[in-house]
């Protein structure tokens, strides 16, 4: 696994100001990593690829959290934070959902400026540059990277290589080959932690449901009831005879990803007369400049009885990138479904695992 939690640990040494010194032409340099708890994993990753790329020790990188030199027992917490940050060559700061509401990791940014340390700031989505626009820390070197997000990622590490000292350090002696595995686990390690605690998107609203005809004629679709609780609606095919009516939810381009990587469903109530027999459940996305695309389908026996239905949304695609851009939820009635006017109620949406399902 690519982390640094599987190296054996040794009692954390006392810090002291690092001298750089050369070993065959490299500089070795000492690091601190300021975050929050809910970073730790992505500084674990970074503390691994630079001590298996630049071959940084992993006693001359400092976190609160993980490596070597965490926080030890009995430490004034506040003296030792201030000592790590002064006897450091580089500090690295995250700039995080989680981190950017604590005041401590603003404080180790502001010891870090006042000591005028050399500091990069890795702003992790959703956070951006922006979000500082209006600190007195504008200009510092800054990196951003979208966990959620693979070519994020590359460009991410291509910020890592093409910065000057993290260059100077590079040990000719390290195998090619070996830099481009390490690099490889390097995105895959970043871009799980991205999957395994992306958000669950929101619900699809049933406020948003807007319905479409096969021969434009409203009246073979009328939605009768839409709001926080469910959708009710009249299908009558006496009036026209289309193909197929529907209606769908605009779901405005949500991110899904996360459903699938943590095995999701997708569990709803529905509720209809025997006159229609079957429902069709289609998953729509959108990529930017590109059109609507259906990523798969479920068809949906009614029985007549109210009941819970669960569709494992893995069983409609299992590739991830698939879910990126959500745009609809459709549910289409077409004309073999129906035998004569009915009513439909869909209710009770949720996203629920396999252990929540029934």
């Amino acid at each position: 696994m690519f982390t640094t939690s599987s190296t054996k640990w040794h009692k954390p040494r006392p810090l002291h100001i690092n001298i750089p010194n050369t070993v065959e032409g490299c500089m070795e340099m000492r690091l601190f990593f300021g975050c929050s708890k809910d970073d730790r994993e992505i500084v674990d990753c970074l503390m691994t690829y630079f001590n298996k790329t630049y071959e940084i020790g992993l006693d001359d990188m400092y976190n609160c959290y993980v490596g070597q030199n965490k926080f030890p027992v009995g430490e004034n917490f506040n003296e030792y934070i201030k000592r790590a940050i002064t006897d450091c060559d580089r500090a690295i700061i995250m700039v995080s959902r989680e981190s950017i509401k604590r005041k401590y990791c603003l404080c180790e940014l502001g010891a870090a400026w006042g000591l005028n340390k050399n500091i990069i700031l890795i702003f992790v989505a959703p956070c951006k540059f922006e979000d500082l626009s209006e600190s007195p820390f504008v200009g510092i070197q800054s990196w951003f990277v979208n966990l959620r997000d693979q070519g994020s990622i590359s460009e991410f590490v291509e910020c890592i290589k093409a910065d000057k000292d993290f260059s100077a350090i590079m040990r000719k002696k390290t195998n090619g080959v070996q830099k481009l595995v390490v690099e490889a686990e390097f995105k895959e390690a970043l871009f799980s932690i991205g999957k395994i605690h992306a958000d669950l998107p929101p619900l699809p609203d049933y406020r948003r449901c807007l319905p479409f005809h096969a021969d434009g004629n409203a009246n073979t679709l009328r939605i009768l009831t839409s709001d926080n609780e469910k959708i009710k609606i009249e299908i009558n095919f006496f009036t026209s005879n289309p193909n197929y009516v529907g209606f769908y939810f605009d779901l405005r381009d949500t991110d899904w990803t996360g459903l699938i990587t943590n095995n999701y469903s997708l569990s709803f109530r529905v509720e209809a007369l025997s006159t229609i027999k079957a429902v069709k459940v289609e998953f729509k996305n959108k990529f930017p400049g590109q059109d609507l695309t259906k990523i798969g389908e479920r068809i949906v026996t009614l029985t007549g009885n109210p009941r819970e239905e669960i569709i494992n949304l893995n069983s409609i695609s299992d590739n991830v990138d698939d879910w990126l851009h959500m745009k609809e939820l459709t549910l289409v009635f077409e004309n073999s479904y129906i035998t004569e006017v009915g009513t439909f109620t869909l209710s009770d949406i949720s996203f629920v695992r396999p252990s929540q399902s029934r």
